[in-house]
Formats: structure tokens, C-alpha cells, sequence
């Protein structure tokens, strides 16, 4: 709700989104491994979009979200026994628009088109 509301006008319809998890709630290592890809492409995303974000209290938004979004991904990387930072060390890589698509889009089953940069 935070993110929405400091959007404002520009906040994608989320009911316009689908998702399919197909085999994610298979099974216990199914689900940490989805939930892990997920988290993992929160903090990228996020990560990815600050330099776009013109509105210091969007910005300080998404920056709290994406603190949280990697304190998600380093619990999922404890329960599955992985390194806690992953290859880069002490940052954490941004990813375009088109590279969260091509980790998250296979669970994507509709969504409106992204008005943001690729």
C-alpha cells in the first residue's frame, strides 16, 4: 500500500496482473526456491528502478521495500543452506526492466504494459 500510495496516479492496476506458480507449492524445496527467484528479483528490481524515481518520498518508499525485500531473500538463503550474499559481494546488483522479466516473467500471465524503462 505504501509504494501505491506514493505512486499516486502512476501505480499500475493490480488487478490487471496474473500469476501462475504451476509447481511452486509442490513441495517444500519447490517453494523456497520460487520464493528465493522472487525475493532475489525484488531487491533487483527495486534496486534497478531507483535511478527513475524523481520524488524523494517514492524513493525512500521503495528503498524501505527493498530492505525488506533482502531480508526476505537472506532468510530464504539460510533455510536452503546458500550463502547469505550471493556472487557480488557487498552490493547487490541492479537489473533492467527486461532482465526482472525474464526471471519473473514465466510466472506472469497478464499483465498492462510497463510505462517504465527496459
Amino acid at each position: 500500500m505504501a509504494l501505491r500510495s506514493a505512486l499516486g496516479a502512476s501505480a499500475l492496476d493490480r488487478s490487471a496482473f496474473r500469476c501462475n506458480f504451476d509447481n511452486a507449492f509442490s513441495n517444500t524445496q519447490s517453494f523456497l526456491q520460487t520464493a528465493l527467484l522472487l525475493e532475489d528479483t525484488g531487491v533487483a528490481a527495486y534496486l534497478g528502478q531507483a535511478g527513475n524515481l524523481d520524488v524523494v518520498s517514492t524513493l525512500g518508499t521503495a528503498g524501505a521495500i527493498l530492505g525488506v525485500e533482502a531480508e526476505h531473500a537472506a532468510a530464504f538463503r539460510g533455510l536452503l543452506v546458500l550463502p547469505v550474499s550471493i556472487d557480488n559481494g557487498a552490493y547487490d546488483t541492479p537489473r533492467t526492466t527486461t532482465q526482472i522479466l525474464a526471471a519473473a516473467g514465466p510466472f506472469i500471465t497478464a499483465a498492462p504494459s510497463l510505462p517504465f524503462p527496459k
